[in-house]
């Protein structure tokens, strides 16, 4: 089902694993995988994002291609040992980095999209279930993304610019509003 690389058919088929430790990383134990959907692409699911929810659930995302492509959402309900199969999302690119906030939003950093440059996208279930905003953080952007909350509502968000061989790195706030 899951061949080695075949670089004769440009297929490059990868695979994500969970592992865990107890012990402050002494040793490891495999819990489970997303597996691999051959109905999804050739290239298999890789470079995962994951981020425990409130409700305690696992949810990781993943890219499948190249940096045109649609990031998937999977979760685990028992610690990550079994997984959803994965459901496509709006978001397209590559090292897909989620991050749930204090306030209960669901932020995700994408890197080398269709276009280059750097997105924060928003999930104001908090669950990855609905996204409802795409945010240009800066232009240019061709390389990975990452995003974290320094304090509440406070992001730092950065990006690798291939181009310029330089991290970058901008400073964020973000609120929840009511309607």
């Amino acid at each position: 089902m899951l061949e080695k690389y075949v670089p004769e058919m440009n297929l490059f088929k990868t695979r994500v694993w969970v592992i865990s430790s107890q012990d402050r990383g002494k040793t490891w134990q495999t819990l489970g995988s997303p597996g691999y959907w051959p109905e999804l692409g050739p290239e298999g699911m890789g470079e995962p994002g994951m981020t425990e929810l409130a409700n305690g659930d696992l949810l990781m995302l993943l890219r499948n291609g190249e940096w045109g492509k649609p990031i998937f959402r999977t979760r685990s309900t028992d610690g990550g040992q079994t997984w959803s199969k994965p459901v496509k999302l709006p978001a397209t690119g590559v090292w897909p980095t989620p991050h749930l906030l204090s306030n209960g939003l669901l932020v995700l950093a994408v890197g080398r999209s269709r276009s280059p440059n750097y997105y924060l996208w928003v999930s104001p279930d908090g669950r990855g279930e609905t996204w409802t905003s795409r945010t240009l953080i800066a232009k240019g952007g061709k390389g990975y993304a990452s995003v974290v909350e320094v304090s509440p509502g406070q992001l730092i968000y950065s990006g690798y610019n291939k181009k310029k061989r330089a991290l970058e790195i901008w400073q964020i706030k973000i609120e929840q509003t009511r309607k």
